[in-house]
């Protein structure tokens, strides 16, 4: 979704009255994002709550634009279906959000308990092209992913995920299928309507040598940035991020760096859905 028609949605849904879309002025709080920037969170937009958000690059290295975006429609307290951009490096080296499709469901833990809230997530890759020295390169990744949710003192909250990944890579000549284990972490920590964010993590990386041949290995990603709680259906966005290449444990060579400024909104779908059409008011 392009930014200034993620702005307008957010102004439009700001100037109407809360009382307009919620039984109480309370209710739009309960929206949750399902998303750090680009990692998935261990919670669901919530009941009868739908979220778009998008964030996209002011500057870049070396001449690619970055964008990541995410809409999710919560079903329940603990299920939700999500059109989503998953994390990954292309063949020229730089950002490729790769589209997915898919459902993520919260294991129904008390709030109150002391167990980390868990998620699980099934997401089907969409197809992507790419070109490279004229050669056309499909790119996919269909992913299950399991993250967690850890609660700590002075409001701070530890993520960890694990992306389990099926690449495909393929051209007219060749078709590589590898299965990948991605490790992510992120930590939060809020203040008032402010909350600072850390992710680090693997990504799948489609890599084609001076020869052409395709490879499918995989890469680093970080970001660091800021959340502003603007108004309860409303938060923007401010991040810098990198991509990286390395054969270890960590990374050894920087591919690319952005500076992404972005937003999300929250949309109660089911009070308009029941001011509307009369379903879903129970």
């Amino acid at each position: 979704m392009p930014l200034p028609l993620l702005a307008t949605l957010a102004a439009a849904l700001i100037s109407v009255p809360q009382q307009a879309f919620a039984e109480s002025p309370n209710d739009a709080a309960k929206a949750t994002s399902p998303r750090l920037f680009e990692m998935p969170v261990a919670d669901v937009v919530g009941p009868y709550q739908a979220s778009l958000s998008y964030d996209g690059s002011l500057l870049e290295e070396p001449g690619i634009l970055s964008s990541a975006g995410v809409a999710a429609l919560g079903i329940g307290d603990l299920a939700q279906v999500e059109y989503r951009h998953t994390s990954a490096i292309g063949v020229r080296g730089g950002n490729v959000p790769l589209p997915a499709v898919g459902v993520q469901f919260k294991l129904p833990f008390a709030q109150e308990s002391r167990i980390p809230a868990i998620a699980l997530a099934y997401r089907l890759g969409v197809e992507h092209i790419e070109t490279l020295r004229g050669i056309e390169y499909l790119e996919k990744a269909t992913d299950v992913y399991l993250v967690s949710r850890i609660a700590l003192p002075a409001s701070i909250n530890v993520h960890l995920g694990l992306r389990m990944t099926s690449a495909l890579f393929a051209s007219d000549d060749v078709r590589l299928e590898e299965t990948l284990y991605l490790p992510a972490l992120g930590i939060t920590r809020s203040h008032g309507n402010t909350t600072a964010v850390m992710e680090l993590g693997r990504a799948p990386m489609f890599v084609v040598d001076a020869n052409n041949n395709p490879s499918v290995e995989h890469g680093f990603t970080g970001r660091l940035g800021l959340r502003w709680r603007l108004h309860p259906r409303v938060s923007l966005d401010a991040s810098a991020g990198y991509l990286a290449k390395g054969s270890g444990v960590a990374p050894s060579e920087l591919l690319q760096w952005d500076i992404r400024f972005g937003g999300e909104v929250f949309i109660p779908w089911g009070q308009l859905a029941c001011t509307s059409l009369s379903v879903f008011c129970k």
